[in-house]
């Protein structure tokens, strides 16, 4: 698992912005998957 931080991601080169994205899109797609969405408090 690797924990997403935007604020501590140095984005210095299109490699680094393509690898955040993956990760972004891959936690994304796991959350979805998994209907995690469910698990948080109504309110």
């Amino acid at each position: 698992m690797y924990p997403l931080n935007a604020g501590s991601v140095d984005l210095v080169n299109d490699r680094a912005v393509a690898l955040f994205r993956m990760m972004l899109d891959r936690s994304v797609r796991a959350i979805m998957d998994l209907d995690a969405l469910e698990l948080m408090p109504k309110g």
